[in-house]
């Protein structure tokens, strides 16, 4: 399933890059993907570094006031995906972007759909609180609005915290 989702997300992403150039105003849609890098022991023990990959979506912008016409801000909606082997995660959050030039940075807070060992050779799928912390950097590659970020991923259950490392188009 989760398989299936990313799948289509990466379909929407490849048909919206040729239509992109034809239009002259973005989306809000940012397609990402990239390399998660756990901070808990056990979540290492599964592997060093992850598959992560997600999406977001630009609800509103607003004025920061005084900081300068290339300072802006909105609020965004985003899911991501990580996992390695029995220990996944979907957090889907709410999130205020701030941007000053090529540089933005963003909090998020909402639930995460954790995976993860019970104990006893199965998994548990849970709900759980979580969010991020984040910083990325906008920039042009010919006609294309790619961007580098890095997040920190926080959740109640602390295998699942760690660093997420992606480059992403917006579209």
């Amino acid at each position: 399933m989760i398989k299936k989702i990313l799948v289509a997300i990466g379909l929407i992403a490849v048909c919206a890059i040729p239509a992109f150039g034809q239009e002259s105003k973005p989306v809000g849609l940012s397609v990402r993907a990239g390399v998660f890098f756990p901070t808990n022991s056990d979540a290492i023990d599964a592997g060093r570094t992850w598959f992560v990959g997600g999406a977001e979506y630009k609800l509103s912008s607003f004025s920061l006031g005084n900081k300068g016409a290339d300072s802006s801000g909105s609020y965004s909606i985003s899911a991501d995906y990580y996992d390695k082997g029995s220990i996944s995660n979907i957090p889907v959050l709410l999130n205020w972007v701030g941007r000053n030039n090529e540089v933005f940075y963003s909090v998020g807070v909402g639930v995460g759909f954790n995976r993860d060992p019970n104990g006893g050779g199965g998994t548990e799928s849970k709900t759980r609180l979580a969010g991020q912390v984040g910083i990325g950097y906008d920039f042009m590659q010919g006609r294309s609005p790619l961007f580098l970020e890095a997040k920190y991923f926080i959740n109640q259950e602390s295998v699942l915290n760690g660093f997420g490392v992606y480059v992403g188009i917006h579209l």
